[in-house]
């Protein structure tokens, strides 16, 4: 019974080979066949409308030339010169004619599109060519349509143009050699609705016809383009077989079109054209179309047989192969005891015990490890707190945990994140518990490969419990050392992340961690000091001053030069102050902290001292000590109280300069008010403005380069000249009007002004 059942699992095996062949090959084979075929005559009709579309953009673009070109002759200023000419032809026009031919040659040679071109001129009825020019009878002879007259030509020639594009037509009538050829014709000037100068220019029939046999993606077919009006422009088809196409007859919408004439079947594929609202057209029969198609179709067939004679044999082959390990399985759950006859073992039975299995190992795995961390963090905690009762309880811990030390010696790092700003710009996907594990994860494994490392994360730092392995003391912090900047030069270059880290002393059993995780703590808080980026030993910390460098007498010259505006000498004592203080002294963290907030004390006497408003200077940031605050290190503090000082000064700067302007025109009002007065002196106006004599003296001179006395003389003489010159006051009448007590003064400052008395300045005027 049990080979029974084994030779059923063996066939189901077989049977299931089988039924992965012949899906396939019998109900999906007709559908791939059906769409490759349907992809293979899409691919054949893109490729008939790619060639199609090649064409239709190389012809519209050698339109778009002549009709560039046709503008270009426009605008030639030799032809404008025979436009304007009156009357009969002189050597003058002969040689206009002769400049045109040599330009019209130049331009019409770049168009390899145009066999020919001409323009025919009205008023004389002769055709300029790149020559020369000709009669029209001559041209027509050469080149005029077959199927009309002389005149008919002429006539038509006439009527405006705008570009169109003739359908292919027999020119020529000399000898009965004509060619065929599309007629492109645009009006250059017009008068009174009539062309009195029309472009002409000659396409070759095979020209077009080797654009459309150029392409090597198209199909054998004939070739057409038709007008807006379903004029067929252009053919390869004498008989125009196109016309009988359902797209012409307005029964279809699309690029492609099927339909038969007499017993052949065709397709039509068509491109609409923007330039002139033509349409191209590409006729091919349906046998030509679809031979690829066939073709493939046929090979797709053929390879299908035969994979399906390889299936055979393969199921054959794979179904033994499988049936082993589904024999070893049976008989794995079968170990121990005997199967019973009625007993049946199928694949969702195994899968589903194994999965089973599976999910209770993980199960269980996952609930541990979770307790696991909380347990090891808990016991972390206690530790470094030194919560525990007594000996035995932490001995229980370490005994859950399963924790051996190495050694009886310890130490506690402290690892602080500075700055993950390249991680935040990832956007969404920045997760900082992230950040923290893989720190974690790089920190233990580089101590654990000599020492142990269990670590413990709050408040967004990371503590490091080490126990060391057989070292001497000396060793143990050289190596902390050498471990530590590894990982902070690791976790910089990798992740561009900056750490700080701060470690405590090596102490002897676990009483002493507590100490140590203190002391890395104090460490730790020197980063202020030594910057971002960096590692501090507890043991490296030196003893420091318990005062900070700051005198009365410094502080008195701070304000000084902030007062005056002077920015690099409250600048250099700022330097020195830092200089004797961090690098002199080595202040602790506390200390640092009071003297930039003492310096803070100083900047705002100075602005109470001037009644400045701190908004005025300082906009929405008026918060000095909450923008120290925010700087990492001394040096950033440093640089911040310096860029305060700079604001400061140029406020008080900017303010005094207001202040000047102000004071410069009120002595100048007051000036000009009093200028008549003969009790005007200095001391008066100093008396007026409330300053002294000295100062006004001092200001007066830096902010319009004359003495008082000086300033005041011009101004008196300036207003006697256009006294002298517009009234008819006396000369002491007009001394006396612009503040002198006598002629003879007046008389005396006007000639050391002027070189000449105010008599001859009257008289002279």
């Amino acid at each position: 019974m049990s080979r029974l059942f084994l030779n059923r699992i063996y066939l189901g095996i077989m049977l299931s080979f089988a039924l992965v062949l012949l899906i396939p090959m019998g109900l999906l084979g007709t559908l791939i066949i059906s769409q490759v075929r349907s992809a293979l005559e899409e691919e054949t009709k893109s490729s008939a409308l790619s060639a199609l579309n090649q064409t239709k953009l190389a012809i519209d673009t050698r339109v778009m030339e002549l009709d560039e070109m046709s503008y270009q002759i426009s605008t030639n200023r030799f032809l404008r010169q025979l436009f304007n000419a009156d009357g009969a032809a002189g050597p003058d026009q002969y040689f206009t004619i002769a400049d045109f031919a040599r330009d019209f040659s130049s331009i019409s040679s770049v168009n390899k599109f145009i066999s020919d071109a001409f323009i025919y001129m009205k008023k004389d009825r002769t055709f300029l060519t790149p020559v020369t020019n000709y009669s029209a009878d001559l041209i027509y002879r050469s080149y005029g349509p077959r199927d009309s007259t002389y005149e008919q030509w002429l006539a038509e020639l006439e009527q405006t143009h705008d570009g169109q594009l003739r359908a292919s037509a027999q020119i020529g009538t000399i000898a009965d050699k004509g060619v065929k050829s599309l007629i492109y014709s645009r009006t250059l000037q017009s008068q009174g609705g009539q062309s009195t100068a029309t472009l002409l220019a000659y396409i070759r029939e095979g020209t077009i016809r080797s654009l459309f046999e150029s392409q090597s993606n198209r199909l054998k077919g004939d070739y057409y383009i038709v007008d807006e009006s379903g004029a067929v422009i252009f053919s390869t088809d004498p008989d125009n077989a196109i016309l009988k196409s359902p797209m012409l007859s307005g029964t279809h919408q699309g690029n492609f079109a099927s339909y038969r004439l007499g017993k052949q079947s065709y397709i039509a594929v068509t491109v609409p054209s923007q330039v002139r609202g033509w349409s191209y057209y590409s006729v091919i029969r349906q046998d030509v179309f679809m031979s690829r198609v066939d073709w493939i179709q046929g090979m797709i067939l053929a390879v299908m047989a035969a994979c399906l004679l390889l299936g055979f044999a393969l199921s054959v082959y794979l179904s033994r192969k499988n049936y082993l390990p589904i024999k070893r399985i049976i008989s794995s759950i079968n170990k121990g005891g005997k199967t019973e006859p009625h007993l049946a073992i199928d694949y969702d039975t195994l899968i589903g015990k194994i999965e089973e299995t599976y999910d209770k190992k993980s199960e269980l795995e996952h609930q541990f490890k979770q307790q696991l961390h909380s347990i090891r963090s808990n016991f972390m905690k206690k530790l470094l707190m030194n919560t525990y009762r007594n000996q035995g309880e932490i001995d229980r811990m370490q005994e859950v945990l399963n924790i051996r030390w190495k050694s009886e010696w310890f130490n506690v790092l402290l690892i602080r994140i500075d700055d993950f700003a390249p991680l935040t710009e990832q956007g969404d996907g920045y997760r900082p518990d992230l950040v923290r594990l893989i720190i974690v994860n790089i920190a233990e494994e580089l101590f654990n490969q000599r020492h142990q490392a269990f670590s413990y994360e709050e408040e967004g730092q990371i503590t490091l419990l080490v126990n060391y392995g057989d070292l001497s003391e000396a060793d143990m912090y050289q190596e902390t050392a050498d471990l530590m900047k590894q990982l902070i030069q690791f976790i910089g270059d990798r992740f561009r992340i900056d750490l700080s880290a701060g470690a405590g002393n090596v102490c002897q059993g676990l009483s002493g961690v507590p100490g140590a995780w203190a002391e890395a703590k104090l460490a730790l808080s020197q980063r202020l000091l030594h910057g971002k980026h960096s590692l501090t030993m507890y043991r490296d910390i030196p003893l420091s001053s318990n005062s900070y460098y700051y005198p009365m007498d410094l502080e008195l010259q701070i304000m000084n030069h902030v007062r005056i505006g002077d920015a690099e000498g409250a600048e250099r004592l700022l330097d020195r102050i830092y200089e004797e203080n961090y690098v002199n002294r080595r202040l602790p963290v506390y200390l640092v902290n009071c003297l930039f907030f003492d310096m803070v004390g100083t900047i705002v006497k100075v602005l109470d001292g001037v009644q400045a408003n701190h908004e005025e200077v300082f906009g929405e940031n008026a918060d000095m000590v909450a923008t120290l605050m925010q700087c990492d290190t001394v040096d950033e503090m440093h640089q911040e109280i310096k860029e305060i000082l700079r604001r400061v000064c140029v406020y008080l700067l900017d303010r005094r300069e207001s202040n000047n302007n102000d004071l410069r025109d009120r002595m100048m009002a007051y000036i000009e008010a009093h200028y008549a007065d003969k009790e005007l002196s200095l001391l008066v106006a100093a008396d007026y403005l409330g300053m002294s004599n000295s100062y006004l003296s001092r200001f007066f001179k830096d902010h319009t380069g004359y003495n008082f006395i000086d300033y005041v003389t011009r101004l008196r003489i300036q207003r006697a000249k256009a006294l002298l010159s517009g009234t008819d006051l006396s000369i002491t009448e007009i001394a006396d009007k612009v503040g002198y007590g006598s002629a003879n003064s007046f008389i005396r400052s006007f000639k050391k002004l002027e070189s000449i008395t105010p008599g001859q300045f009257k008289e002279g005027r």
